[in-house]
């Protein structure tokens, strides 16, 4: 692997405990994870010195779907669903509805383009009202399949460097929703580099108000980046993380590589009856245990390949290979 590149361990659990106790810790629910995408006409400035914000964060994207809905990672629980939210320069807009159909959303992803302002407000896009898109969260936060349990977080990436966020209802209307123990709401920032004569600090100030300190819940995460787009690989990389396994998030990146090592349930044996609880999950057989296997996952500067260990070091069959990539040119 080149310098530029990391490692991340994906290791599968060999706990014996119930399987039903086990299936039910935060790591192990299916995610429903909303894409909410900056789409004014500031994604369209060079990130790179031959790539837009749009083009750099439309390749993370398709990575991160790609690696949320393999097959070897998301087989042991229903499929991850996605949902995609356009942040447009006049609000928040629902796109594409929970669905677990990982090409539609990836050809949808593809087809994101930036929409300019119209001449109503000289031409400069409207604060993102926070308030709106928690709003629109909320009304979609329960699966319409109520028997299900599942963690859902949002995934927004925002592109504005000189229009503050608002929180047109005050962000403690939104505190029920920012604290529910199911619910994260994590960020990438790509913006134009710090200077006086932009709002980058302030905006960074008021995405973060949705993170929420309680030892009690899933931390959210919050890059921002105005160059290299091996970082927003990166970012996005540390994202596809279950966020029933994260810790508080360091300034530092380098320090959140053992952050990076995280457990895939391999199977769920099928339970019959109602949806289990939480409190009082029923008794399993011991004999139904999750087995163990290593993933690892190559971040590289325009891929993210999963890579499966095909044995221990004293067989034969030692050599690893690829299950899935994403590569994009």
């Amino acid at each position: 692997m080149s310098s530029a590149g990391i490692l991340l361990t994906v290791a599968k659990t060999g706990r014996t405990s119930s399987f039903l106790s086990e299936l039910f810790t935060m790591e192990s629910l299916t995610e429903r994870i909303i894409l909410a995408v900056d789409i004014t006409e500031e994604m369209s400035e060079l990130f790179t010195k031959t790539r837009t914000k749009l083009q750099i964060i439309t390749q993370a994207l398709k990575m991160f779907v790609s690696l949320k809905s393999s097959a070897l990672i998301n087989s042991h629980l229903a499929k991850n669903e996605f949902a995609i939210i356009l942040l447009t320069p006049t609000g928040p807009q629902w796109m594409i509805d929970f669905t677990s159909n990982s090409e539609y959303i990836l050809s949808a992803i593809d087809g994101l383009t930036p929409v300019a302002a119209g001449e109503s407000n000289g031409g400069q896009a409207e604060p993102l009202d926070m308030s709106q898109l928690l709003q629109l969260v909320l009304e979609n936060f329960h699966p319409k399949d109520t028997s299900k349990i599942s963690f859902c977080r949002v995934l927004c990436v925002f592109g504005r460097s000189n229009v503050v966020p608002v929180y047109s209802m005050g962000r403690a209307a939104h505190a029920e929703l920012l604290q529910h123990a199911a619910f994260g709401f994590d960020v990438i920032y790509l913006h134009q580099k710090p200077a006086e004569n932009n709002k980058v600090r302030d905006i960074f100030d008021s995405l973060g108000q949705t993170d929420v300190a309680d030892s009690n819940k899933c931390p959210n995460f919050l890059f921002a980046r105005h160059r290299r787009s091996q970082d927003v690989t990166r970012d996005v990389a540390c994202l596809a993380q279950h966020p029933g396994l994260r810790k508080p998030q360091p300034k530092n990146f380098d320090e959140m590589k053992e952050m990076l090592r995280y457990r895939v349930p391999v199977t769920v044996p099928s339970v019959g009856g109602d949806a289990p609880s939480f409190l009082s999950p029923p008794e399993v057989p011991q004999q139904q245990q999750q087995q163990q296997q290593e993933f690892v996952v190559e971040v590289q500067e325009s891929a993210i390949v999963v890579v499966q260990d095909g044995g221990d070091d004293n067989t034969s069959d030692s050599s690893s290979a690829v299950i899935q990539a994403e590569v994009v040119q």
